[in-house]
């Protein structure tokens, strides 16, 4: 049984990666989208690391993360800048199909999970964008479900730990 939940899980996976390849490579940019890549291009330039110049009212995770893109890929393409969501988008049905068999106990459930995330239209449709939310995201759930659990003298020994790096990625979510 376990052995056929984790392959399940792992065809999920690989259908998630054919579902969003294609809206890697197939809109143009959104207005906002063009902003948040421009950003990068700056920072890549060495003009400004900071961003002192600009007005950014949005996480810079992502646009740090566009930058070390632009410096593997050429800036010039549409989907290097879509690139970090989009592998985050990606990671994201595993992690949740995983924190949700760790809350129930129950394969079956965190395989449903999974499925829903894999083929939800919204993620499919956002995953290869460049705004600032499937990151965000991606964090929260990183950072969100070991938050509230809490001291326990199971997990006292390494509590102070893990919270150190659920704060870390609660930090970069915002």
């Amino acid at each position: 049984m376990l052995r056929l939940v984790k392959q399940w899980l792992l065809f999920l996976f690989f259908l998630g990666f054919f579902l969003r390849l294609r809206g890697l490579f197939a809109n143009t940019f959104h207005a906002d989208e063009a902003l948040f890549t421009s950003w990068a291009r700056w920072v890549r330039s060495g003009h400004d690391v900071f961003l002192l110049t600009q007005q950014v009212d949005k996480p810079p995770l992502l646009v740090y993360l566009q930058t070390a893109v632009f410096l593997l890929f050429p800036p010039t393409a549409m989907w290097a800048a879509r690139l970090p969501n989009w592998v985050a988008s990606l990671l994201l049905p595993p992690l949740v199909g995983r924190k949700v068999w760790g809350w129930f106990g129950e394969a079956e459930t965190a395989v449903f999970a999974t499925t829903f995330l894999t083929l939800a239209p919204l993620a499919i449709q956002f995953s290869p964008t460049a705004f600032t939310d499937p990151l965000l995201v991606f964090f929260l759930w990183l950072a969100l479900p070991g938050m509230g659990r809490g001291l326990t003298r199971t997990n006292a020994d390494k509590s102070a730990k893990s919270l150190t790096w659920y704060g870390f990625f609660f930090g970069c979510a915002l």
